[in-house]
């Protein structure tokens, strides 16, 4: 095994493991985070949810340690298998190795097995929640309704500014009807 590629699949499961160790602590009611449905659906998903999780005890420094570490080695050697099986694939795009974590309504098995051995409740992963991981880039969608959020790589400081708009051009004497991008009609 190449070991660019494992400390390459090593940052990206930490990410990610971190990335669900933070939702096992994080008690904010599914209604009140910004972008959630509001639609009835939504609602009575977002409450089913809470009332589930508020039901298990927040889990203690040491607990979250253990479930980041587990999934985290969980996550990498999937990643690794899986770019092994498809190293020989014609397509370099199609190379890349690929995972899906989610919750439903009951937490992945992988979650679950996490959770477990670490003396978690499973009840405490947020239903509603999928995270994809194709090569080394991880999105996480949270919660019924929310908007997709980029986990690994780290978003950049700085967004580029869009850039400044054309100058408009300005005829004399024709009809606006008469002049469509930039050529007399």
């Amino acid at each position: 095994m190449d070991t660019s590629e494992s400390v390459s699949y090593r940052e990206v499961a930490h990410a990610a493991a971190a990335w669900w160790a933070a939702k096992l602590t994080d008690d904010t009611p599914a209604q009140l985070v910004p972008e959630s449905d509001t639609s009835d659906a939504g609602l009575c998903s977002g409450m089913l949810a809470d009332l589930i999780r508020d039901q298990q005890p927040v889990p203690d420094a040491g607990q979250i340690a253990a479930f980041t570490a587990t999934l985290a080695e969980a996550i990498e050697q999937h990643l690794s298998m899986d770019a092994a099986g498809r190293a020989g694939w014609p397509d370099p795009a199609s190379r890349r190795p690929y995972m899906v974590i989610h919750c439903e309504y009951q937490a992945d098995p992988l979650l679950t097995w996490a959770a477990e051995s670490a003396g978690i409740s499973p009840d405490r992963v947020p239903m509603k929640t999928t995270m994809r991981i194709h090569g080394e880039v991880v999105e996480a969608h949270p919660y019924y309704g929310r908007l997709t959020e980029q986990v690994w790589p780290p978003a950049p400081e700085q967004v580029p500014e869009p850039p400044a708009p054309a100058p408009v051009r300005r005829v004399r004497g024709l009809h606006r009807a008469q002049f469509t991008r930039g050529e007399l009609v």
